[in-house]
């Protein structure tokens, strides 16, 4: 699996800087603000993560924060559970999502090719 340089960096760029942070605690405002110097970093956590082919423990854990939704602020089920991620994961995960699409367009492992065609 390739990781992109470039690909990360637009990633990076691309960042809420208005998002909550996951449970490291780093906020996406911090990243956007590393600019290209937090590119090199990611990258190699991000394949020393493939190479073993595990992610970290605290990749995998999430911040539940209750979002309210309407009406009586006291009932508990006017409230939706929403969890929050760690950042850096999260540009993995689009990382690898964009490699599998590619993937599976490039060798028509869909065979999406010939029903849309």
């Amino acid at each position: 699996m390739v990781v992109s340089r470039r690909s990360v960096q637009e990633k990076v760029n691309a960042l809420k800087i208005n998002k909550s942070s996951g449970p490291d605690n780093i906020p996406s405002k911090l990243l956007k603000l590393a600019g290209n110097a937090i590119v090199p970093p990611l990258m190699g956590l991000y394949r020393y993560s493939c190479a073993r082919k595990a992610v970290f423990s605290t990749w995998k854990t999430a911040r539940l924060t209750p979002i309210f939704k309407k009406d009586d602020e006291t009932e508990r089920g006017n409230y939706r559970p929403v969890s929050l991620l760690s950042i850096p994961s999260k540009i993995m995960e689009s990382e690898i999502n964009d490699i599998l699409v590619r993937h599976i367009f490039k060798d028509n492992i869909s065979g999406l090719k010939q029903a849309v065609g």
